[in-house]
């Protein structure tokens, strides 16, 4: 991020620079992103679910990346959701790939396989209202 330091850009542009931090570094992860103009939040969902449930590196860059971006655009909020959460993206502005995402992981048996599966509890950091 050390690019963007002196550069004055939007948050859309921030997170999308972040997001693609987030798929050179873990190769297996798709993302989709959306702004819903209504709720004012930036939606960013993560797939596959198994990395964003149970991830400990990824939910540590996630909790990293919100520190940063709300200590940036305090005004404004980003959601990190999966393909499994009651809301989500529903029209993504735009999509990145890790090179070895195997989409496989976001199929329906894959979400048996899941379900099945105990799952490990998310360390987030609960947010604050601002």
């Amino acid at each position: 991020m050390s690019h963007l330091k002196n550069k004055t850009i939007t948050s859309k542009e921030y997170i999308i620079s972040e997001l693609k931090t987030l798929v050179k570094d873990f190769p297996n992860v798709r993302v989709r992103y959306e702004y819903d103009s209504r709720a004012l939040v930036h939606c960013v969902e993560v797939v596959p679910r198994e990395m964003y449930h149970s991830s400990d590196e990824y939910i540590s860059w996630e909790n990293e990346m919100t520190d940063r971006f709300i200590q940036r655009f305090s005004g404004q909020n980003v959601c990190f959701v999966s393909d499994d959460a009651y809301v989500g993206v529903k029209n993504a502005e735009f999509t990145l790939y890790g090179d070895s995402f195997a989409p496989a992981s976001t199929t329906k048996e894959a979400a048996t396989v899941a379900q099945e599966a105990p799952a490990k509890r998310r360390k987030r950091k609960e947010l604050q209202p601002v």
